[in-house]
């Protein structure tokens, strides 16, 4: 069932916010309505690198205004990009900030930027190494 369609079951108005396009006003108060947050775990590695962040954003202003809402607000911490670094992870990046997800995506000289927890390092791969 497409995801609006419980909406239109019930002729109940809707918007949906793309989490990594909107821009909101955290001044003003929110607009009338229920909120649901339908935020893909796997986001963050779509391209939509600061969705789990701007959702989190968004859920505080909602609760800080006191409107109501539907989400499982462990998900949104446990994939937050912050949070996978936070457990001894880095996310390694071209000097375009492109993320890289395989070594053969490398070459040999290449620059690269590895992200931690707290900062970050430029390096050079100096060697492909062969998993088997």
């Amino acid at each position: 069932m497409e995801r609006n369609q419980s909406f239109k079951k019930i002729n109940a108005p809707y918007e949906e916010w793309h989490m990594n396009k909107e821009k909101f006003d955290y001044k003003k108060a929110p607009p009338e309505g229920i909120f649901y947050n339908r935020m893909s775990a796997s986001s963050h590695s779509r391209g939509h690198r600061y969705a789990p962040e701007n959702t989190k954003n968004l859920l505080s202003w909602l609760e800080e205004k006191k409107k109501r809402y539907s989400i499982d607000i462990s998900t949104l911490e446990a994939v937050s990009p912050l949070a996978v670094l936070a457990r001894g992870y880095a996310i390694v990046s071209d000097e375009e900030n492109n993320i890289l997800r395989s070594s053969k995506e490398l070459t040999v000289n290449q620059k690269i930027k590895a992200r931690f927890k707290e900062g970050q390092v430029i390096a050079q791969v100096v060697e492909h190494v062969d998993e088997t």
